[in-house]
C-alpha cells in the first residue's frame, strides 16, 4: 500500500481534531447537521476494511475523512470493541495522509481498548509499514490512567459517564491520546459527547475531592487464621430423633422375621396371604423408618420370599 503525505488533508484533519479536543463536543455537536448513526458507522468501518484488503488507498482515505469528521457525532452508547475498531481505522487514515502524530495517538487509544488485536494478513502484510507503526505504540498504549489532583467525578443526575465505551468512575484517563466521553442516559442514548485530550474531563463533571476513593488495605494472604467448629443448633435434636427412628426401624425389621416364620408354617391359603401381607408391610415400614432415621439418599426394599432392606446414603 502506498503512503501519501497529502499536506492539505493532513492539515485539515489536524485542525478538526484539535478544535474538537479544545472546545469539547458541545461546540462540535452544534456543527453536526445530524447524528452519525450506528448503521453509518458500521457501513464506513466495513468499507474501510474492504478498501484496505483491496489495496484501494483512495477509497480508504475518502471514507477515513468522513469517519474523522463524524466520530464526535455518534449519539449511541457503543461497546468498546466498536470504538477500538473506529480508532484503529482513524489511526490508519491519519498515517495514510501523512499526519503521523495523530496516527500514533489514535493507535494508542485503540490498543488500550483492545490490546491483543492483530491486523489480518489480508489487510496488512507482516512487513507493512502501517502495521509496524501500529505495533510500535503497544508499549506506550499500556500506560496507567492519570488522575486529576483534587478533583472527584460528579456525573449528571440520571446519567452515567462513558469513556470510549467504558464506564468512567474516577476523574482519570490515559494521557497523550484522544478519548470519546459520553453522557449516557438510561435509554443508552448520549445526551452529550465530548472529544477530549488525555484526562481533560470537562469541568461540569468534576467537583472538589479525591480523584480515587481510598482503597481498603490489602488482606495478608499469609496471616494465620483461627477456624472454629460451629455446631448447628438443630444437630443434637436431629441426632436423637434419627437414632430413635433407627431403633424403631430395626425393631420393625426384626418383627418381620417372626411373621415370615408364621408364613412358612401356615396351613391354609388365607393364612399364607395374611402373613405374606403382614411381613411385607413390616419390611416396608422398617425400611422407611430406618431411612428417615439415618438420612439416607434412597432406600430399596426387597419384597420376595425373603424380606430385606437395601440402603444407600451419604455418611
Amino acid at each position: 500500500m502506498r503512503v501519501f503525505g497529502v499536506a492539505l488533508s493532513a492539515a485539515l484533519g489536524s485542525v478538526t481534531l484539535l478544535a474538537a479536543a479544545t472546545v469539547g463536543t458541545e461546540a462540535a455537536a452544534q456543527d453536526c447537521a445530524r447524528s452519525y448513526t450506528t448503521a453509518e458507522l458500521s457501513r464506513d468501518l466495513g468499507a474501510m476494511t474492504t478498501a484496505l484488503r483491496a489495496k484501494n488507498d483512495s477509497d480508504y482515505r475518502d471514507v477515513g475523512q468522513r469517519l474523522s469528521n463524524q466520530i464526535a457525532c455518534v449519539r449511541k452508547d457503543l461497546p468498546q470493541r466498536v470504538w477500538a475498531s473506529a480508532y484503529r481505522h482513524l489511526g490508519a487514515y491519519y498515517y495514510m495522509v501523512g499526519d503521523f502524530d495523530q496516527s500514533k495517538r489514535w493507535f494508542k487509544t485503540a490498543i488500550e481498548l483492545e490490546p491483543s488485536y492483530e491486523w489480518d494478513i489480508a489487510e496488512l502484510t507482516l512487513d507493512h509499514p502501517l502495521r509496524r507503526a501500529f505495533d510500535a505504540q503497544r508499549g506506550a498504549a499500556t500506560e496507567d490512567p492519570v488522575a486529576l489532583d483534587g478533583k472527584a467525578l460528579a456525573p449528571p443526575s440520571g446519567a452515567t459517564l462513558k469513556i470510549d465505551g467504558r464506564p468512567l468512575t474516577e476523574s482519570s484517563a490515559t494521557l497523550d491520546r484522544p478519548h470519546i466521553l459520553m453522557v449516557v442516559g438510561t435509554d443508552r442514548v448520549a445526551r452529550e459527547v465530548f472529544l477530549i485530550e488525555g484526562n481533560e474531563i470537562p469541568d461540569q463533571f468534576l467537583t472538589d475531592g479525591d480523584a480515587v476513593a481510598d482503597e481498603a488495605p490489602a488482606a495478608d494472604l499469609y496471616a494465620a487464621k483461627k477456624v472454629e467448629r460451629v455446631r448447628p443448633p438443630a444437630k443434637t435434636p436431629l441426632m436423637v430423633t434419627g437414632g430413635a427412628l433407627a431403633v424403631v426401624g430395626g425393631a420393625l425389621y426384626g418383627t418381620s422375621f417372626a411373621t415370615r416364620s408364621q408364613f412358612y408354617s401356615a396351613k391354609t391359603t388365607a393364612d399364607l396371604d395374611k402373613y405374606r401381607s403382614l411381613t411385607n408391610t413390616l419390611v416396608v415400614a422398617a425400611g422407611t423408618t430406618l431411612a428417615l432415621g439415618i438420612g439416607v439418599e434412597y432406600v430399596g426394599i426387597i419384597i420376595s420370599d425373603r424380606p430385606g432392606v437395601a440402603l444407600r446414603g451419604r455418611f
